[in-house]
C-alpha cells in the first residue's frame, strides 16, 4: 500500500470511523499525476506527526481526489521506536548531510540537531535558513515515507555545541571519541546505571573531532565520552552506526 505524507490540517478530526473527503492540492497531484493511481486502490495517509488512516480512493481526476475513510491506524505507530534517539551531527558536506537525514530517519531517531563546531567548514546563510530546515524537513517526510514510521524526525536550526546542550533533555548523552580507554558505545549504553533510559543524546564531531573546549563542556554537562570501535569512521558514518548500536544493544533492531 502506498504511503503519501499529507498536513495534519487536511486529515478529519481523530476518531473518525468512517466517511469521505477530498485531498489537498499537493496529495492530487502526487497521486493522480505521479502514481496515477486509480479509484479503488487503498492508500495510507501520514502527517509524521501520528496521525495514520488507512482510505480507499472514490474519485480521481486530475484536479481533484475524494477518498473514504477506512481505518484509522494511529495507535498502532508502526515503524516507531521505543527508544528516542536525538542527533547531534556536525554538518558534512554536500550531499552526504541529505544522506544523514535519510538514514538517521529510516533507523527511527526522534529529532536531528545540526552542529556548528569550530571545525565545521559548512555554513547556512540566516537568509536561507527557513528554505533549507523546509528542504531537510522534506527529506526526512520522504525518508519516513519510504521506512513506513508513523513519526518524522523533527529537524532543528544548525546551533552551536553550547546552545544544543542549553536544550538536551535526554536521560542519557554520549559523545563518540577516539580517546584510548574509552568504553565502547555498547558497553556504556548496557551499563546498569543507565539501563532505564529511554531517551539518549548521541554527539558527533565534524572531521577532525571536536575541539578541547567543546569535548569539555559535554563533559561538564554529564555526557559520556565512547568508541565506536578501532576504525576511524567518517563523521557521516559515524552518526549512523552509532545510532544503531544503541539500537542493538537495547533490542530495537530486533
Amino acid at each position: 500500500m502506498r504511503r503519501v505524507p499529507i498536513d495534519s490540517a487536511a486529515l478529519p478530526q481523530p476518531g473518525a470511523a468512517s466517511g469521505t473527503f477530498s485531498l489537498p492540492e499537493q496529495a492530487v497531484h502526487y497521486l493522480a499525476t505521479v502514481l496515477r493511481l486509480a479509484p479503488g486502490e487503498h492508500v495510507e495517509l501520514f502527517d509524521g506527526a501520528g496521525r495514520s488512516i488507512e482510505v480507499a480512493l472514490r474519485s480521481v481526476t486530475s484536479t481533484e481526489v475524494l477518498v473514504e475513510i477506512i481505518a484509522d491506524r494511529s495507535d498502532e505507530q508502526l515503524g516507531e521506536s521505543a527508544l528516542q534517539i536525538t542527533l547531534y551531527q556536525a554538518m558534512p558536506k554536500g550531499e552526504r548531510w541529505d544522506w544523514v537525514l535519510e538514514k538517521a530517519t529510516e533507523l527511527g531517531v526522534s529529532r536531528i540537531v545540526p552542529l556548528q563546531t569550530a571545525r565545521t567548514v559548512v555554513s547556512v546563510p540566516a537568509a536561507k535558513l527557513a528554505s533549507r530546515i523546509e528542504r531537510w524537513q522534506k527529506i526526512a517526510a520522504g525518508a519516513a515515507r519510504q521506512s513506513k514510521r508513523t513519526l518524522v524526525p523533527r529537524i532543528e536550526a544548525p546551533a552551536s555545541v553550547a546552545s544544543a546542550l542549553a536544550k538536551a533533555d535526554e536521560d542519557f548523552g554520549l559523545v563518540a571519541h577516539t580517546r584510548t580507554g574509552c568504553p565502547t558505545l555498547t558497553q556504556a549504553v548496557v551499563n546498569k546505571e543507565y539501563s532505564c533510559s529511554a531517551s539518549f543524546g548521541i554527539w558527533i564531531g565534524p572531521e577532525g573531532g571536536f575541539e578541547d573546549s567543546e569535548l569539555a563542556i559535554l563533559l561538564e554537562h554529564g555526557v559520556k565520552e565512547c568508541s565506536l570501535g578501532p576504525r576511524i569512521l567518517r563523521s557521516e558514518t559515524a552518526g549512523i552506526v552509532a545510532v544503531a548500536l544503541i539500537q542493538a544493544a537495547r533490542g530495537d533492531m530486533a
